[in-house]
């Protein structure tokens, strides 16, 4: 009797144990308009009809999904897909568009938390909806599709938390980033800690990347090869707020870029030395940089690299500083750019506006900090500009509708 007593025993707990695993893990997952239920997403991925819908409700499953078919992948109730090693998610090629909606992802060390290969020749949608990603090298690597990064939230990444690519040397995949908030780890207590993490990257594509939330990182937006328009994002410590390159008529628009001096002070003495700038142009001739407000860092705008004809108006830069490798100026144009700067609020920076090379700049009727105009080669008493600089007339009060 108490053979069997202890054998009932032990039959028990061991049925409790299965039951604490599979909660721990559980979570029901079900293929939308189906009965029945799976042991694995994976399971329900194989399962599902091509462009059907798998609800992962509740659990934290410790998988590696692979997915090579149009779906929709939903969780609900704190789903979590946070395997021990490799990448959590790869959509390799799907034969279409590809959801995946509200889950959290952890990421191992080193690894990718989202890797969307898609076909070049493919021109579907891949989507990345209200989900929370933590850890790993990238939160999100896409690569030739159409792509939507809406609304989730980006934290403890070591590299870029979302790289997303269109078709190389193309602008005809659509790539928006939009409402997400990007948490980096680029400064603590003042020092800093990691220098090579960023939340945006987009390459070869028309671009909209709005409304999101960026700290402490060493790049904001880095743009390389695109259409399209960056507007009302606000970055807090960002070494370059967005660097931009070969993107021709860029529209930027009403973003706000604010650096603290702890920030900008903890980069500066970084050997051999960082500067801290607010937005960096290369090779866009046309862009536009419009209703933004830049405060704080080495550097607020810096057009350079052959872009012709940018248009520099009703922006605030102020309370721009230098650095052991120089700066200071609240706007640079060099290399042979041009820009019309207009109707700006420049002051409390080391200088005002800056034109090398012996170029020339139409900077006409911006507010300098004075009622009597810029200093340096203007002879007043605000910002001061160099010779080449067009200041004249001024603005003898600040305009009321320039910044974001």
């Amino acid at each position: 009797m108490k053979s069997m007593m202890f054998r009932l025993l032990v039959a028990v707990m061991f049925l409790l144990a299965c039951g604490v695993v599979a909660f721990a893990q559980g979570g029901t997952i079900t293929i939308q308009g189906q009965t029945g239920t799976f042991p694995t997403i994976q399971a329900a991925i194989d399962a599902v009809p091509q462009a059907g819908t798998v609800i992962v409700d509740g659990g934290d499953h410790q998988e590696n999904l692979v997915i090579t078919k149009a779906v929709q992948l939903i969780g609900q109730n704190n789903a979590a897909i946070n395997p021990p090693t490799g990448n959590p998610i790869f959509v390799n090629n799907a034969s279409g568009s590809v959801q995946i909606i509200g889950f959290t992802i952890k990421i191992p060390s080193g690894q990718i938390g989202v890797f969307y290969d898609a076909d070049a020749a493919a021109a579907h949608t891949g989507t990345i909806l209200r989900c929370t990603f933590t850890g790993g090298l990238h939160s999100v690597f896409a690569k030739e599709a159409n792509f939507r990064i809406v609304s989730n939230k980006f934290s403890n990444f070591t590299a870029t938390a979302v790289v997303a690519h269109g078709v190389a040397g193309t602008t005809n995949r659509q790539l928006r980033v939009s409402s997400n908030t990007f948490t980096g780890s680029a400064v603590s207590g003042g020092v800093v800690v990691q220098l090579v993490s960023s939340a945006i990257t987009v390459v070869d594509g028309t671009i909209q990347v709005d409304g999101n939330q960026i700290s402490n990182v060493k790049n904001g937006v880095l743009i390389n090869n695109c259409l399209g328009k960056v507007t009302t994002n606000n970055l807090t410590n960002a070494q370059v707020g967005m660097d931009v390159n070969n993107a021709p008529s860029l529209l930027i628009e009403r973003n706000s870029d604010f650096v603290s001096v702890a920030f900008a002070a903890a980069y500066n003495a970084q050997a051999p030395g960082f500067t801290v700038s607010g937005i960096f142009l290369k090779s866009s001739s046309g862009a536009i940089i419009r209703n933004n407000t830049i405060v704080g860092g080495n550097s607020g705008i810096i057009i350079t690299s052959q872009s012709a004809g940018v248009t520099v108006d009703a922006n605030i830069v102020r309370d721009v500083i230098g650095s052991p490798l120089g700066g200071g100026a609240g706007i640079a144009v060099t290399n042979g750019s041009s820009a019309e700067i207009h109707n700006n609020n420049i002051e409390n920076n080391v200088t005002g506006v800056v034109v090398f090379n012996a170029g020339i700049v139409n900077a006409t009727n911006n507010w300098w900090g004075a009622i009597n105009g810029p200093g340096g080669a203007g002879g007043g008493n605000g910002n001061s500009v160099n010779v080449g600089v067009i200041f004249a007339p001024f603005l003898i009060a600040p305009n009321p509708n320039a910044g974001a």
